[in-house]
């Protein structure tokens, strides 16, 4: 059963908790981890002890802060957990299983990222800047990149309105058509 052996590997990844925000790519500065973790520590202590914040991806250049901001976070009992470096077969677990996915980068080339959360039926946040308009579209929710409390409202209305995450996600999949 594929369902069972994707479970099985989030489990092995660390991940326990049912319901997650999602981060999948290399952890260095242009990523703006420090912002996301920071907006996940604003979050309300009923979101947070709902969901759980996933970092995803190898460690990358200048990490120091990041690992450091990271670090805080986990010291503070917030449930930040990292996985480090995954597979596509784990990408695939993790997207399936995760309540959203969050893209918070002052900058990026593409955006591969965004595309293979839509395929999995993940709603999409990211930063307001324009290659993830181009890529997304109106397929995403969009924030403030250099606004960590803008970011926190961005995920709390995302996490708390069904209707805004299933238009999303059906906006995701009609967005794919336009790609090949």
């Amino acid at each position: 059963d594929i369902t069972a052996t994707l479970s099985d590997r989030l489990i092995d990844l660390g991940v326990r908790s049912k319901k997650y925000v999602l981060y999948i790519g290399t952890l260095e500065p242009r990523k703006n981890i420090v912002g996301l973790v920071r907006a996940y520590k604003c979050l309300s202590e009923k979101i947070r002890a709902e969901y759980s914040l996933v970092l995803a991806g190898g460690k990358g250049w200048n990490d120091e802060d990041t690992q450091a901001t990271i670090q805080e976070a986990e010291d503070a009992g917030l449930q930040v957990i990292r996985t480090g470096y995954v597979s596509q077969f784990e990408k695939i677990a993790l997207y399936r299983h995760a309540a959203c996915f969050v893209l918070p980068s002052h900058y990026e080339g593409f955006g591969m990222p965004i595309f293979e959360a839509m395929q999995q039926n993940i709603p999409v946040a990211v930063t307001d800047i324009p290659v993830f308009h181009e890529v997304a579209g109106d397929a995403a929710i969009y924030f403030k990149q250099t606004d960590p409390t803008d970011i926190t409202k961005i995920l709390t209305k995302l996490l708390a309105d069904d209707a805004l995450r299933q238009t999303l996600i059906q906006k995701g999949q009609e967005r794919l058509t336009g790609f090949s």
